[in-house]
Formats: C-alpha cells, structure tokens, sequence
C-alpha cells in the first residue's frame, strides 16, 4: 500500500515550518518538548494531564498527537525544567551578594536545609530594600497587610509578603519572602527580619491586618505583642456566607464591618440577632474588635477593613515568580 503524504509541524524560535512525513511516522517527542509554549505550559502546571496536554497541542498547533507521545514529551520538559532550576537555585547566593552590592543596606536572607547526602536544599529567601524601608518609615502610615499564596511551579513553596500603605492610602510592597510552607514558625522567620528592618519594638504603634492563618496569628503575638491585629473582613465573610446565605445577611455584616461607632455596630448587631440569634452568637464569636471598624485604633490613619491590596500585590508577584 503505498505511503501517503503529510505534514509534520515542527515548533523551533517561534516559527512554524512544515515537513513532509509518512504515516508511519511518529511526531518526535524532542518537537513537542522543545517548544516554549509547552515547556512554559508543563512549566506552570506541572500537573496538567496528558489529555489537557494533547488538547492544547491540537488547538495551537493543529497537530494530533498520541497520549504516549505527550507522556514522553512531559517527562522529557519536567526534567529539562529541574535542571534548569537546580542551576538557578545555585546562584541565589550571587543574587543576594548583587543586590547588597547594588543596593547597600538593603537586607537579604537565605536559609537552606542540609540532606542526609550532605547537600544544601533551598528553604527560604527574604528581601527588602533599603530605598523600600526607608520610604515606609519617612512617609507611610504605620500599617502592615500580611499575606501569603501558593508559588505553582515545579519546586512550590509560598510567596509571603509585608504590603504597607502610602500616604494617599495606596498600596506599598515592603518586604517580600519564599517559605518551603506557611506555618508559625515560616511567618515567625519573616517578622523577626521584618522587625529588625522597619525597627519596631513589640510593634507598638502599628497595625498589621492578615487573614485568621493560625500560624500567624501566634507569630504575631511573639513578635509584636504590642500591635493592633486586625483581621481581613473579607476573610471572615467568606466562612460567614457558608453558614448564613441571602443578601440581607451579607448587607448588614458589610454595615458592621464598617460602622464608625460601637454604638451603631452595636445596633446593627441587634438587628441580626432578631432575625438569628445563632447568625449574632457566630459574629460575635469572631472577635468583632478585630474587624470591625468601630473599635479600631485611629492613631494609624488607615480605617481599612479589608487586606485586598495585598492580594493584589501576590498575584502580581506570583505571576513573576511563574515566568
């Protein structure tokens, strides 16, 4: 029988080109592993499953390919990829020595584990700038957002940031780390260097706000005992809602959270506790002083009641780290 032809798309610095094959022949696996879209894709999410992999391949590509190909293709992408951070992740140390050397005075740690093989293993990294201190503590509000997220790459870990407030109320990244895990003793690492920079002591006179993470809810008390611990309202709606639903529920906890006085948070709260006692008792158990605007120190000049800049300010860092 004899072969008929087609084409074989080969993927090589961003140019397509066709080239006749036989049917017999297989699409190389070097074709579908060497192309940066799939290597930054595999890259991304290195669990991405071979069926999701053999869809994206048709839909860019218009090439059909077999699972056992895409298998090879990801096994052969994921290694390239380890290799490639294991090189990375050995110049940590001159990135660090870089920026001391560009930016004097700015503050670098890192922190490895020792294997059983006697190998150094990448645990932490922290960074803040002197230009970036210096400016909170000349001309910011004494206000600190703390949160974290998940890094999606092949090596994980958690992104954990110190986002402060400008005098315009905007949004200013302070410092910045790389954990192995968001737990006490990660969040309690980060502080200490973030004490030492900013100069607080026990965190008189400032405010931090975070989410109700055990971890850092304890870091906080050891580190600064003194500071105003608010919690993210919008964190505490979320595990509200998914007890009491409906949109009166969800207006009146919004006009809590951000009532000016305790008297009238106080009467909002009755008027929840006529249509639920159980919706109070469970507000009530959350430690309103934490997140409701009505009892907020105003010596920080910041009446947020939200932590959604530092979200922000994640997601964008995130997307770098992804890169």
């Amino acid at each position: 029988m004899p072969l008929r032809q087609t084409f074989q798309v080969v993927i090589s610095d961003d140019e397509i080109r066709f080239s006749d094959v036989d049917d017999d022949e297989e699409a190389s696996v070097d074709h579908l592993s060497e192309g940066d879209d799939e290597i930054r894709e595999i890259r991304q999410n290195p669990s991405i499953k071979l069926v999701d992999l053999k869809e994206s391949i048709l839909k860019k590509y218009k090439c059909i390919v077999h699972l056992s190909q895409c298998q090879r293709a990801k096994a052969k992408a994921l290694g390239e990829v380890e290799t490639v951070l294991i090189e990375h992740y050995g110049k940590l140390w001159d990135y660090g020595d870089e920026i001391r050397r560009s930016n004097p005075g700015s503050t670098v740690k890192i922190s490895v584990e020792i294997g059983p093989n006697n190998i150094n293993y990448f645990q932490r990294f922290y960074v803040c700038f002197k230009g970036i201190k210096e400016g909170w503590l000349s001309g910011c509000r004494r206000f600190i957002g703390l949160d974290g997220c998940f890094l999606k790459t092949v090596c994980k870990g958690e992104l954990l940031s110190a986002i402060g407030k400008d005098g315009n109320n905007q949004i200013y990244p302070l410092a910045w780390v790389v954990v192995e895990v968001e737990n006490k003793d990660s969040w309690k690492w980060f502080l200490e260097f973030l004490m030492e920079d900013i100069g607080l002591t026990d965190g008189l006179g400032v405010t931090l706000m975070s989410d109700q993470h055990k971890g850092l809810v304890e870091a906080v008390k050891e580190v600064f005992p003194l500071a105003e611990h608010r919690q993210c309202a919008r964190h505490i709606y979320a595990n509200f809602r998914k007890k009491y639903t409906g949109i009166q529920f969800r207006s009146l906890f919004w006009d809590a959270s951000k009532s000016g006085t305790p008297q009238e948070f106080e009467g909002i709260m009755q008027e929840i506790k006529s249509l639920s006692p159980h919706t109070y008792e469970h507000l009530m158990e959350r430690q309103p002083s934490t997140w409701s605007r009505a009892f907020f120190k105003i010596d920080t000049s910041c009446d947020a009641v939200e932590n959604g800049a530092s979200i922000g300010v994640l997601l964008q860092m995130e997307g770098i780290f992804l890169k």
